[in-house]
């Protein structure tokens, strides 16, 4: 997509999941006039070479705020998908009107005391 030509990347960096998470969070809001778009990953980082579990374009039109909940404990093609270390990266056109959160929840889609990272506590990434 030619749009995210000019993109700022963002990263959790890698982070454990606590024992009673089923789903990392991924809460978008777009405080701008302007419709933006989001780019997320959430990675699985258990075996030496991570792999994608999800990636995704959010669309948020302004003033619109979005959930995006990611299942990281499930049966996937018969086998059973344990992230235990993850991280989600996030590529953001450079417009500081989209705010992002990430936190993990249960089952239940209750919030899980843990990993909560902030927008201001994204990591930025320089790809080469």
């Amino acid at each position: 997509m030619n749009f995210f030509k000019n993109k700022d990347y963002f990263s959790t960096g890698i982070l454990t999941r606590k024992e009673a998470t089923s789903y990392v969070r991924i809460s978008l809001v777009n405080l701008g006039e302007n419709t933006e778009f989001v780019d997320y990953k959430v990675y699985n980082w258990n075996d030496e070479i991570p792999f994608v579990i999800e990636s995704k374009v959010v669309q948020l039109d302004s003033y619109e705020s979005k959930i995006n909940d990611v299942n990281i404990v499930s049966m996937c093609y018969g086998d059973r998908l344990d992230a235990n270390l993850y991280e989600v990266r996030l590529s953001l056109i450079h417009n500081k009107s989209v705010i992002a959160s990430i936190c993990e929840i249960g089952n239940s889609k209750v919030y899980n005391e843990g990993n909560t990272i902030f927008h201001s506590q994204l990591n930025p990434i320089k790809y080469r």
